[in-house]
């Protein structure tokens, strides 16, 4: 019996020696005591030959693993493997500057946003119209959206509630349908107001060769009527400048291939004005450069200082660009400070370029706008009357012109811009960052970021080929930026939607449609997901011999939503993490070690 004791005791001391070398040996690679420095030293020369896929994954492990997966330098490396100091240090500037709610950003949230997965999960119908979709707008708040097909009738829709699961369609409900205009043969521009809800519509009239503008008020209930109407040019570009002004354009051909266009500043409320002073007041001449329209305008608010600065001169992109981020394209996203009494506004248009391919807008030209203020005049008679005198006053002979005018003096009509780039590329759509420093843009070419007021060359992004649709008004789409990502349609006539990170400059998903795809949206405002941030971001090293700390509790992100726009309907779409390292297999390995 006592030699069966010893038996048994030896072979429990054998056990505790094999368990104790098994806590030694997962120590050693858990980085647990003594071991820790040099375990970390080991993981992070074996992290920086892995790729980002399996970086991702060694970051579920246990906690060692996730401190050195979670290392700066190994994701910078990753991503932007030739960014030079001062690049990265204009980076980390920008970061500071900008407020973020949800946490920090780090590199490895950059691989996550570039290799997040989008899920289709809802498409919201035409509406009553059976004619394919044309443009569309939604609200900066995110709450209203407006849907115009090919024969100018118009779908708003509100978003009344947010889904976790289930179809996206169910979030929004339609408060409004109709036809923008009867006397309307489509539309090519639909725009709401930055707080009002006004929506700003531009199209074609049916029986002769004009263009008109319309705003669209509604009230509370969803009551509509026309609260503006005017005259537009070619092109149908327009946009606001406040909830009670907006821009148009109007086209006016001079001598054979020789036009200018005068922009208009127009009351959004005619009702108002019509009894103290005209409601449109011209602001400037432009010469089009090449015949060619312009197709897009926007107006962005900048430095004073900076539109006096700044001289004439026109950017060949072939020279400078770059396709990876320099500190001066990092600069322009930080967010922009001005004081009102230095701040100016600045028209940025898409038009032609001297030299360039006649008929295509393929430069980004800006002007300094004067002071954005309607006239008012009072008047003593009313309105029925003076318009009873102008219809009984005769109508004065046309003049014959005494000599066509040359190109030298239609240029001397107009205003020279303050800035021009040329893009070398027929530009499709263009669209403000939200920090103001810069401005996007997409051509049939790829992607380019220019920064404001110089209209310096940032960034460009070649993109594939995609096959042309010679009867699709392809040089209307409509991207969108925000401090994560730039996503924009291919355009020329293709279904797809292509998205590119913003700090890091790659792509990520490409989204695939049967229909052709016209715009994108990324839905922000109160109601709409904040930008994700990284809950594993990485740890501050703990002290050898000091016990794990509990980790902390998984806080749940409103998943970030996507809109695009597609002649044949609306698609939703939501961002999912990647499936690397699901959040559930992370907490159990952490809480498990």
């Amino acid at each position: 019996m006592t030699q069966c004791y010893e038996i048994l005791g030896r072979n429990d001391t054998g056990k505790e020696k094999h368990e104790r070398a098994r806590d030694e040996e997962y120590g050693l690679w858990q980085g647990v005591g003594a071991y820790e420095a040099d375990t970390a030293v080991v993981l992070e020369c074996v992290f920086a030959r892995l790729p980002p896929a399996e970086l991702w994954r060694c970051g579920a492990v246990c906690r060692a693993w996730r401190r050195a997966a979670g290392d700066r330098a190994l994701w910078r490396r990753l991503l932007l493997p030739r960014a030079a100091p001062h690049a990265l240090r204009a980076l980390a500037d920008t970061q500071a500057a900008a407020e973020h709610t949800e946490g920090e950003w780090s590199w490895r949230a950059e691989y996550g946003l570039q290799a997040a997965r989008w899920r289709r999960c809802g498409r919201l119908p035409r509406g009553a119209g059976a004619a394919p979709l044309q443009c569309a707008a939604l609200h900066d708040d995110g709450a209203c959206l407006a849907l115009v097909d090919e024969d100018a009738h118009v779908t708003i829709w509100e978003h009344t509630r947010s889904l976790v699961d289930g179809d996206a369609a169910d979030e929004w409900a339609m408060r409004w349908s109709g036809v923008a205009s009867p006397e309307w043969r489509g539309a090519a521009l639909a725009q709401w107001a930055p707080r009002a809800r006004r929506l700003l519509l531009a199209g074609r009239l049916a029986l002769v060769e004009r263009h008109e503008t319309l705003v669209l008020q509604f009230d509370e209930e969803w009551c509509s009527r026309v609260a503006c109407r005017g005259a537009s040019g070619p092109g149908a570009a327009g946009c606001w400048v406040d909830d009670d002004t907006f821009l148009s354009l109007r086209l006016r051909l001079l001598a054979p291939r020789r036009a200018c266009t005068t922009l208009w500043l127009n009351s959004a409320t005619q009702e108002i004005y019509s009894e103290f002073a005209a409601v449109t007041t011209p602001l400037l001449r432009i010469y089009n450069e090449a015949a060619a329209h312009f197709s897009h305008i926007l107006v962005a608010e900048v430095p004073s200082e900076d539109t006096t600065a700044c001289q004439t001169k026109t950017n060949n992109l072939t020279e400078e660009f770059s396709s990876e981020p320099s500190a001066s394209y990092f600069c322009a996203l930080r967010p922009q400070k001005i004081s009102k009494d230095k701040k100016r506004k600045l028209l940025i248009a898409a038009g032609g370029v001297a030299g360039g391919a006649r008929g295509q807008a393929q430069a980004l030209v800006a002007w300094a706008l004067p002071a954005l203020e309607l006239p008012m005049m009072w008047v003593d008679d009313q309105l029925a009357q003076r318009v009873a005198r102008r219809r009984a006053r005769p109508r004065a002979p046309d003049a014959a012109p005494d000599h066509v005018p040359s190109e030298d003096d239609v240029r001397a009509l107009c205003s020279a811009p303050a800035a021009a780039c040329c893009l070398h590329a027929q530009i499709f759509g263009i669209v403000l960052h939200p920090s103001g420093g810069c401005v996007w843009a997409t051509t049939d070419a790829g992607v380019s970021c220019v920064s404001l007021p110089a209209l310096t060359p940032l960034l460009r992004l070649p993109r594939a080929a995609a096959p042309h649709a010679p009867d699709l008004p392809s040089h209307y789409l409509v991207p969108c930026v925000d401090e994560d990502y730039f996503v924009t349609p291919a355009g020329v006539g293709s279904g797809r939607v292509c998205l590119w990170t913003v700090r890091s400059a790659r792509r990520g998903a490409q989204l695939s449609h049967g229909a052709p795809a016209v715009a994108a949206f990324l839905p922000r405002g109160p109601g709409a997901p904040r930008a994700p941030t990284d809950p594993r971001a990485p740890t501050a090293p703990r002290a050898p011999g000091a016990p794990h700390a509990a980790p902390a509790p998984h806080a749940t992100r409103a998943p970030r939503r996507l809109l695009v726009l597609a002649t044949d309907g609306l698609h939703v779409y939501v961002g999912e993490p990647t499936q690397l390292s699901p959040d559930f297999k992370l907490r159990h390995c952490v809480e498990n070690n």
